[in-house]
């Protein structure tokens, strides 16, 4: 050991050097560097709660400096993969509800109808006319006198 170097140097070094045996090799730093690299940089805490709540495969370790969560590079780079194709989606979603809303809008402002150019309700007299002319049409009825 270097004559600079403490315990807890020692400690760390060690620690350091069997994590990647075990899979467990990115800390929460290296975790936050992959994620900017990708273009979804997130916060520290945020990261920590991916990792707490089983979105990235990764162990509490205690170290020299306290806890702190380590990683498999391969649950990292699937959970990158899985937060931009979740955002991508939400992305077009938002969009096609954007145009869809704009549609409608455009359509609303183009064809308002006019209400004189609109057919009458028919009501319940008009439609027993319109039947009992009908059925006349056809000879099934006799007119009334």
């Amino acid at each position: 050991m270097p004559p600079h170097a403490d315990a807890s140097d020692s400690m760390r070094h060690h620690a350091a050097s069997d994590l990647p045996s075990i899979g467990y090799s990115l800390s929460l730093t290296q975790i936050g560097q992959l994620f900017v690299e990708a273009g979804i940089g997130r916060s520290r805490r945020r990261l920590a709660e991916l990792c707490q709540n089983g979105t990235i495969t990764a162990k509490k370790m205690h170290t020299t400096s306290g806890p702190t969560w380590f990683a498999t590079e391969v649950s990292v780079i699937a959970a990158i993969q899985q937060i931009k194709s979740d955002e991508a989606l939400a992305a077009a979603a938002s969009g096609s509800m954007q145009l869809h809303a704009t549609a409608g809008d455009s359509m609303r402002e183009n064809s308002e109808p006019n209400q004189q150019e609109l057919p009458p309700v028919p009501t319940p007299t008009s439609l027993q006319v319109t039947v009992r002319e009908q059925a006349i049409a056809c000879g099934s009825m006799q007119p009334q006198a």
